[in-house]
Parts: C-alpha cells; sequence; structure tokens
C-alpha cells in the first residue's frame, strides 16, 4: 500500500495562530506571535519544538504557550553558536598539527606534500583522488590566503593548503596519512603529555609505555614484542580520535546549516575504553553509556571530544561560555523550568557542565607539568618572588 502523501497548504499568519490555540497552545498575544512566527518562520519555531510539547493526542500540554517554543528555540541557536565557534577553534588546530608535520616531514613545496606516492600504500588510489582534489584548490582557488601566496610566493606550503580547505577535506587528507604522521597529529591533540618531555617523540613513546603494565613488562621476550604491542595498544587512540574528529565534522555541519541540536546522534561511537583514559565516572558511568548512550554518539559525545582535544584554554573558555549561557536562561523559576526541559529534551544530565569540568585536558598535565618544572628548578616558585 503506497503511502499516503500530506498536501501542501498556504496559510495566512492569522490563520497560523488560529491553528495553534485550535491545538490547545496559549498565545497572550495575537500580534506578538505573528511577530515571532515572521522573525523565526513557522517551521523553525513551531515544527521543530511542538513534540517536546505534545500529549499523546498531538495537543499542545495544557498552560504551553508560544514563548515555551520561542524560548527553545533561543536557547539552541545560542547554544549553536557557541558550539559551533568552538568546532572553528578545533578545525584551525587539526590543520596546524597536520601542515607542521606535513611539512616537516615531505617539505613545503607542492610537489614533495601533494605527492600521492608518500601516502599510505593501502589507499593509494583514494590518496590519488584526494591529492587531485588538493591540488585543485592549490592551482585554482581565488580564495586567500592561497591565491596570494600563488601570485607572489614560490610555494604554496602545506599550512597554505590547508587554510582553504574545509573539515571534510582536511579529514579525508588525514585519513591516508602515514602512520608517524598519523601519530604525531593524534598525539599533539589528544591530551596524552602526562610528563615533560624535550621532544614530542618522547611524550608519545611514554604515554605508549604507560599503556603495558609491569606484569605484562615481565612476560614481554624482546623489543620486537615490546613495540608491536605498544602499537596495537596505542592504535585503539588512534581510532579514538578518528572517530571524535567524525563526530565533530557531523555535528559541524549540523551547525552550518542551522539544523537541530536535539536528537541529532552520529553514526559513529566512541569506544568507551580508551575514553576513559580522559573521562572518568564522574563525567558519564558505565550504565549512562551502555544503557542511556551518554557520550556514545550524541551531544555530550560531541561536548566531550571538543573538550578532550581543545587546547588548555580553550577547553576552559568553553566551560566558561556554557555556565554563561545557562546562566542566561535560568533567570527566574520558569525559564529554570523551560531550561531542565530543553536540556531533558537534548538527552543530556542536568549537570553536563560540570561534568565536563572533571575531563583530563591539556590544561590539566599542563599544570601538573609546571609543577614538577618548578620543582627541578626550571620555574620560580611564587613564594620565591
Amino acid at each position: 500500500m503506497s503511502k499516503k502523501i500530506k498536501r501542501t497548504k498556504f496559510s495566512t499568519y492569522s490563520e497560523m495562530i488560529d491553528k495553534l490555540e485550535g491545538k490547545n497552545l496559549s498565545i497572550e498575544s495575537k500580534a506578538l506571535a505573528i511577530e515571532l512566527i515572521k522573525s523565526r518562520g513557522y517551521y523553525n519555531l513551531v515544527n521543530r519544538y511542538k513534540h517536546e510539547f505534545y500529549t499523546d493526542k498531538n495537543q499542545y500540554k495544557d498552560n504551553t504557550s508560544i514563548m515555551d517554543l520561542y524560548l527553545f528555540h533561543r536557547m539552541e541557536d545560542d547554544l549553536r553558536n557557541i558550539l559551533f565557534r568552538f568546532t572553528i577553534n578545533f578545525e584551525q588546530r587539526f590543520k596546524e598539527s597536520m601542515s607542521y608535520i606535513l611539512a616537516k616531514k615531505f617539505g613545503i613545496y607542492e610537489a614533495d606534500y601533494l605527492d600521492p606516492l608518500k601516502y599510505r600504500k593501502n589507499k593509494r588510489n583514494k590518496a590519488i583522488s584526494i591529492m587531485g582534489e588538493i591540488c585543485d584548490i592549490a592551482f585554482h582557488t581565488s580564495n586567500n590566503p592561497t591565491q596570494y601566496y600563488r601570485k607572489n610566493y614560490d610555494s604554496i606550503p602545506p599550512w597554505i593548503a590547508l587554510s582553504n580547505t574545509s573539515l571534510g577535506q582536511a579529514r579525508m587528507w588525514f585519513s591516508i596519512f602515514p602512520t608517524n604522521l598519523t601519530e604525531y597529529v593524534v598525539a599533539q591533540l589528544l591530551p596524552i603529555h602526562e610528563f615533560y618531555s624535550y621532544s614530542d617523540a618522547d611524550s608519545l613513546y611514554e604515554f605508549k609505555a604507560s599503556l603495558i603494565s609491569n606484569s605484562e613488562l615481565e612476560k614481554i621476550k624482546n623489543d620486537s614484542e615490546y613495540h608491536k604491542i605498544m602499537r596495537e595498544r596505542f592504535n585503539i587512540y588512534i581510532d579514538l580520535f578518528k572517530s571524535m574528529l567524525n563526530i565533530i565534522h557531523a555535528f559541524r555541519n549540523n551547525l552550518a546549516h542551522g539544523n537541530r541540536l536535539i536528537h541529532f546522534t552520529v553514526k559513529r561511537s566512541l569506544n568507551i575504553n580508551p575514553l576513559r583514559k580522559f573521562a572518568s565516572n564522574k563525567v558519564f558511568t558505565d550504565e549512562e553509556y551502555y544503557k542511556k548512550r551518554l557520550s556514545k554518539n550524541d551531544l555530550f559525545a560531541f561536548m566531550v571530544s571538543l573538550m578532550i582535544l581543545l587546547d588548555k584554554y580553550d577547553s576552559l573558555y568553553l566551560l566558561d561560555q556554557l555556565k554563561s549561557w545557562k546562566e542566561r536562561n535560568s533567570k527566574d523559576p520558569k525559564m529554570e523550568l523551560s531550561f531542565e526541559q530543553f536540556i531533558n529534551s537534548c538527552n543530556l544530565p542536568l549537570d553536563f557542565i560540570e561534568r565536563l569540568s572533571y575531563i583530563s585536558t591539556e590544561r590539566v598535565y599542563q599544570n601538573n607539568n609546571q609543577r614538577k618544572l618548578t620543582d627541578l628548578g626550571f620555574y620560580p616558585n611564587e613564594n620565591d618572588s
């Protein structure tokens, strides 16, 4: 049996309001209601949020007003703007790590880093396709700074070429990186520097070594087996990073197009085992993860990913922005009630901001490192000043 197609119908603003009143929505001022619909659109204001206020009979719950819908819209709009800003910050950090290691290992000239033969052999066809796309950007885009470099410099270095790629294109480029380049980027963005090191390689090696217990060390026969285990264990964190990157990319596209955050999820999930290195039970419990899917592929997983991958300053600034957003929307009992309802609709715990503060970010390790350096005499003690 074919699905019945609904018929589209034009309605005047007055007719829209009458329809809403017929569904038990409280309209205190018809003029104000029309202005809200004119500025936001009926679909964006009403259809997006009606099911959060509906009864089983497709009627609005008693005492629901159009201002409740407006508050939902405004809260989601503000949250979307906050999160989008920090996805841009993450994107800049990600591209910087990529461009640095590309320039260091392959070189700054196009022929050096755009050669598909330098990327993963088992992804040769993919590498050829991606490098062709990047070449097109490097040699034909009219956007700056790439166009400026093309006209005024002897090369378009990777940090310039990446500046005019989308996050999706950068992500595809990263997917063909050789293992050593992949490890560098992951080590830079995941907060894994638990000890002070004089080089990135030392920090990465120390983290890999921390993944093997003393009891396991006693059973390892030789260096080859030891390095194999380290590599396999760290690959789990590479996969975690790629899952986070996938989630951030999907939510970034959602945010950029002004789509709903409420009920939005991603196909790829975060693996709880490596995630526990950065997010303890204070962030989410095992039961919440497995039964409620909290921090698996949802909005909270997106926020957790941002907190972990942003630098030490942005992670704290994100928390500050979320706290301010909550305060603005909880000024009186009615607004606070609407805010809690909005948070529930997003499938977030009411204390989600506090939970995010327990994530092990780069800031935590930096503080630990500075204390260690102070003890070693590298930094003056505050008491010595």
